[in-house]
């Protein structure tokens, strides 16, 4: 796979934090109630939820630009609500949104800022590899790995030229699975309407996603509740 660039969200946390490891709450679970915050819905959750290296990671954070809500974990709750509000999803879609939800940005305080954040220092692929203790299905992992991938593209756009960045986008999608691309952006969507983050990326994505891999793109834009 192109090494996708860090995100702009990445920049930010480095240049806020400055330190490797970053910021978060000195005792996991002691002044937050993630089970109340999360409301797990499976034995699964629930087991996430318990693993103190998922709590160290979900109390890190501060306020910062696009995440005005700080730690890790009220950025997940906001995820949860917006998947609560998704019409027209299965049962299963709903269950590993939920996982993704929980996970994709529960591993950013063991990102090494000291060294480029790319493969095992990345903190997709770190939430991938804390999430395959818990799951085997391929699409949930990959979404995870993957989640900032598309944003990473359209901020390239303007820097790199059209055809790279399509070929980017095509390279995500391919190492996405096609057939994972309707799952990936409805947590695109979900991921993204939260905090202070840029919405403009949303509906280029989707534009573009749809209109190369048109036949693996179900209803995506479904009214939301």
């Amino acid at each position: 796979m192109e090494e996708f660039p860090m995100g702009e969200q990445e920049e930010n946390l480095q240049q806020e934090e400055g330190m490797a490891g970053g910021k978060s709450i000195e005792k996991p679970g002691a002044e937050i109630n993630y089970g109340k915050i999360v409301k797990p819905e499976s034995a699964l959750e629930e087991r996430i939820i318990n693993d103190l290296e998922w709590q160290e990671g979900a109390g890190w954070g501060e306020p910062r630009r696009g995440h005005p809500e700080g730690a890790v974990i009220f950025h997940i709750a906001e995820v949860l609500q917006n998947i609560n509000k998704l019409n027209g999803i299965s049962e299963l879609e709903r269950a590993q949104l939920r996982i993704i939800a929980l996970i994709h940005d529960s591993l950013k305080n063991e990102v090494d800022v000291r060294h480029p954040r790319i493969n095992e220092n990345q903190h997709g692929m770190l939430a991938r590899r804390f999430a395959e203790k818990y799951s085997q299905d391929d699409a949930v992992l990959r979404v995870i790995q993957l989640h900032d991938a598309a944003y990473d593209a359209w901020r390239k756009r303007n820097e790199v030229g059209g055809e790279r960045v399509l070929r980017l986008v095509d390279n995500l999608i391919v190492d996405l699975g096609p057939e994972n691309l309707n799952l990936y952006l409805l947590f695109y969507q979900c991921d993204n309407e939260t905090g202070t983050k840029s919405r403009e990326h949303l509906p280029w994505f989707r534009e573009v996603a749809s209109k190369h891999f048109s036949a693996y793109v179900k209803n995506y834009g479904q009214e939301r509740g």
